[in-house]
């Protein structure tokens, strides 16, 4: 397999240089390249859940729901059957969490006034979804930070961004003005 690497500089966007990598699936050193191309959950090591949630309950449930986020979107989903999702309602969260529907609108709402989770209401035709998406900083499930997400948690994804990824940002948010979700 090739790699091929570029170094941009964060402040100007431009090409510092390109290195071309070549790699193995097998590494004697290193051992297998595992499920590389699988979609998977990342957790960044250096953004810690525990310095935000304090409540041992909180911080399992929002790993329980982490489980049941959609590839490349964060937005947690419920499967209906082998080839279909849909959004998790409160109640498909009362049940991946276990916990009475009460405890979970309290628990939601303790985890959007933290930032954690953001709760959308979509109009899709004549019909409102809602979705709630997992910030991006503590649960990742893509390679690609949408401007969606982006515009969904601006306000600390800002803080671990350089000025140059915040401008596309707001450049394409400014083209696409129905990405802004902050005000929703």
């Amino acid at each position: 397999m090739i790699r091929k690497t570029l170094n941009i500089n964060e402040n100007t966007g431009e090409l510092i240089n390109e290195t071309i990598k070549q790699f193995k699936i097998w590494d004697e050193e290193k051992g297998l390249l595992w499920r590389s191309k699988n979609y998977s959950t990342k957790m960044f090591q250096d953004i810690h859940l525990s310095d935000f949630v304090d409540n041992k309950q909180d911080f399992a449930n929002v790993h329980l729901l982490a489980e049941h986020i959609y590839k490349q979107t964060n937005v947690i989903m419920v499967r209906v059957n082998k080839n279909k999702v849909r959004f998790a309602t409160l109640d498909d969260i009362s049940n991946i969490l276990n916990l009475h529907i009460k405890n979970v609108r309290k628990f939601i709402n303790n985890m959007i006034g933290l930032k954690i989770i953001a709760k959308r209401i979509d109009k899709v035709g004549d019909r409102k979804e809602e979705k709630y998406l997992l910030n991006p900083l503590f649960f990742f499930s893509g390679k690609y930070l949408s401007a969606d997400l982006y515009f969904t948690f601006k306000d600390m994804l800002s803080e671990f961004l350089t000025p140059w990824q915040c401008k596309l940002f707001e450049e394409f948010g400014n083209i696409k003005g129905e990405l802004i979700v902050g005000k929703k």
